[in-house]
């Protein structure tokens, strides 16, 4: 009377073993953590070092290079690993991603594509004002060019043409650039 009696025998039915679930998630996980490293690498042979204008990574010798999300993954991670494309991420040198007070984790820094191609193209990069205006010790020029500032929250600090390659600063700028590069604030 009911539907499917008499029962059919379908084989065997076993349940699944028990942690395999979890055995089958860490691979899955390792295989997207793999998948990421390889667009690391992308990114490392593309930008070869820090992508910060006029960095003072390489003066004082700062050699360890990290890799900076446009949109940071969070603590759950990237299951949809859209966030780890070569073109939404740039090559960095710690200070300037994550250890000083202007970088990128700290969110006074940033950068933007100027092109659909992302950070395969030229970026802009802007400075947190409210920030820089906050530092007490500024020399006399930087002190200048920092009360000549534009009125809103972020200054454009340079605009690249190219990987690497910038167009012409202003002098507020270019004072701004270049006391960074000391990293002595």
């Amino acid at each position: 009377m009911t539907e499917g009696w008499p029962p059919r025998w379908e084989g065997p039915q076993f349940k699944q073993a028990p942690g395999s679930a979890k055995v089958k998630r860490g691979k899955k996980r390792e295989a997207r953590a793999d998948r990421e490293d390889a667009k690391k690498i992308e990114v490392r042979l593309r930008d070869r070092y820090c992508r910060f204008p006029l960095c003072g990574c390489k003066r004082f010798q700062l050699t360890l290079t990290e890799v900076s999300h446009s949109k940071h993954k969070g603590m759950g991670g990237n299951p949809a690993e859209d966030r780890s494309d070569p073109e939404s991420m740039v090559l960095l040198c710690d200070a300037r991603h994550k250890a000083n007070k202007f970088s990128v984790d700290r969110k006074t820094l940033r950068w933007r594509a100027l092109t659909r191609s992302g950070s395969d193209g030229p970026i802009a990069w802007s400075i947190d004002t409210r920030e820089l205006r906050n530092i007490k010790r500024t020399p006399a020029l930087i002190h200048l060019a920092i009360e000549n500032l534009p009125a809103g929250r972020w200054f454009e600090l340079a605009v690249e043409t190219g990987i690497h390659t910038y167009e012409p600063t202003s002098a507020e700028q270019s004072a701004i650039l270049a006391w960074l590069r000391g990293m002595d604030y």
